[in-house]
């Protein structure tokens, strides 16, 4: 009934699509606490904390790393009357402020680290905080689920939580995340809505509790929940387990018709999703220019991380910042979920766009999976309906599709027609780096009126630099070329170095104008 209840409210107050659950609008006053230099324990207390009181009203904010942009926004959100003030706190005297709507302490194993999700059920569902023994013991909390000693794998744990909490947890969402990376940072929102968090271990890390049929269990599993809604997280936790890889992950949850909006490091999502900010946005138009066959026109792409919302919140406000920003025309991959998650951020984004700036939806549209990997038919066509509901309120008019690694066999162009026919789609992004068995008379074309650019490069994260982009542009190509921009090693300023060592001839263009060209080059050859 709970549930019923949150879903009618949701409806009145969010009529607008969300994949993603969204809570009520946080508080007027946020008390903020940093947990920067605490451990691990300790800020999953405190993320649990959190998630537990924003079941009401969103009132706790936490400050997680000390070179963040958290403050800011906080600033942002004071400035647009989304809040009225932030309280600076101690976290001492933040726990003591709400205790009271605590109603206990659940105490996870540190044998087998697989009970940290299933303590962040208890959480959710009876309001226990998520504990060491001695953390409840210091805090005076009494101890109501006690997780030690009462398991030895991880299968048993999953299990158990859904025969325990299973009717009482969301059926909007899922999560993949490991139980002791990314700082507990992606908790709060977890316990905020009561979102079923598992996670399935590689083989190689030697971590206990994971073992042969871990991720038949898991499909199994997940056949139980909806098709077509997100799965949080990530599907990798990088040095500490590299899980099912990030492609055996979308694969994983494509099968059961399930995408993946990465947000592993995703911080006070429980307030950021609750900002009441417009449900729509508009960005600026391009600009309207004359083919010239004597042109090479360049689209430069920043495909990676932008699907991951908490790129958005962290990393690329950082590159917005640089002075090179808007010198140069620039397309950024936007996942449409970042709409759900963080309406103020991304708000803030749109605002700050220049002219040339051209959001595109990531790949492949309404979540991260790839082309063909959203299984059943049924399926496929809602995960369309879905992209295109997002495209229209982000104002896209661009999308990028994920078709399978470097050295796939090509897929026929034909195989890009379910995003060609979407509404107001004017050109489709294709292959996430430069496919070495695709011709090269196929890098532009056309499939059902709609551009289709492919990329053609691409990257090592290690040695990327500046003129590996400009040497890429130069050995592309074809009249259209698009190009990916590394985003852990390239930003404004070291793409706009290398547009400006191009010689004479090379045009940086947005990917709607590229598209826009491209069709006033296929009416003159129709014409003659």
């Amino acid at each position: 009934m709970r549930y019923l209840l949150y879903a009618a409210l949701l409806v009145l107050c969010f009529p607008c699509f969300a994949a993603c659950p969204k809570g009520a609008p946080p508080a007027d006053v946020l008390w903020c606490a940093d947990i920067s230099g605490l451990p691990f324990d300790e800020q999953l207390f405190f993320s649990s904390l959190q998630g537990i009181t924003a079941q009401t009203r969103p009132r706790i904010y936490l400050v997680r790393e000390k070179e963040g942009f958290e403050k800011e926004w906080a600033e942002l959100y004071i400035k647009k009357g989304y809040i009225k003030k932030v309280v600076r706190i101690e976290p001492g005297a933040l726990c003591r402020r709400f205790a009271k709507e605590l109603k206990g302490a659940v105490v996870w194993d540190r044998n087998l680290s697989s009970t940290v999700n299933a303590a962040c059920a208890a959480a959710s569902v009876d309001r226990l905080a998520v504990c060491t023994p001695e953390l409840a013991e210091r805090l005076s909390l009494p101890v109501k689920l006690d997780l030690r000693g009462r398991f030895s794998r991880d299968t048993e744990v999953y299990a158990w939580v859904m025969e325990k909490y299973g009717s009482r947890l969301s059926r909007r969402a899922v999560c993949s995340l490991e139980p002791t990376a990314a700082g507990a940072w992606l908790r709060d929102y977890l316990i905020q809505h009561g979102i079923f968090t598992f996670w399935i271990r590689s083989p190689k890390s030697g971590i206990r509790g994971g073992g042969p049929g871990d991720e038949a269990f898991m499909q199994a599993l997940l056949k139980h929940f909806p098709a077509n809604i997100p799965v949080l997280g990530f599907w990798q936790a990088g040095d500490t387990d590299e899980g099912v890889t990030e492609y055996g992950g979308l694969k994983l949850a494509g099968a059961s018709g399930k995408y993946t909006v990465v947000s592993d490091w995703a911080p006070n999502l429980s307030v950021h999703s609750g900002i009441p900010a417009p449900g729509a946005l508009r960005q600026k138009g391009p600009r309207r220019l004359a083919y010239d066959e004597k042109q090479k026109y360049v689209a430069v792409t920043q495909y990676e991380s932008g699907d991951c919302p908490w790129f958005w919140q962290r990393l690329q406000r950082k590159n917005w910042l640089q002075e090179e920003h808007g010198k140069y025309p620039m397309n950024w991959c936007l996942g449409p979920n970042t709409l759900d998650l963080m309406p103020g951020i991304l708000e803030w984004f749109y605002a700050n766009a220049s002219p040339l700036d051209c959001f595109f939806a990531a790949m492949s549209g309404a979540g991260y999976t790839m082309l063909g990997a959203i299984g059943g038919p049924e399926a496929r066509k809602t995960f369309l309906r879905e992209t295109e509901a997002y495209m229209e309120r982000l104002d896209l008019s661009v999308v990028s599709v994920h078709t399978d690694h470097w050295f796939a066999p090509p897929l026929p162009k034909e195989a890009y027609e379910g995003y060609a026919a979407l509404s107001g789609v004017k050109a489709v992004l294709a292959d996430f780096g430069r496919n070495e068995t695709l011709p090269a008379e196929r890098y532009a074309e056309f499939c059902g009126g709609v551009p289709v650019i492919h990329t053609q490069n691409r990257w090592d994260i290690a040695t990327n630099k500046t003129e590996d982009l400009t040497r890429d542009i130069l050995n592309a190509r074809g009249q259209f070329i698009s190009v990916m921009a590394l985003s852990w090693s390239m930003g404004p300023r070291e793409i706009y170095k290398a547009l400006e060592a191009l010689p004479e001839g090379y045009v940086p263009v947005r990917a709607d104008e590229m598209a826009q060209l491209m069709e006033q080059k296929k009416a003159r050859e129709n014409d003659k």
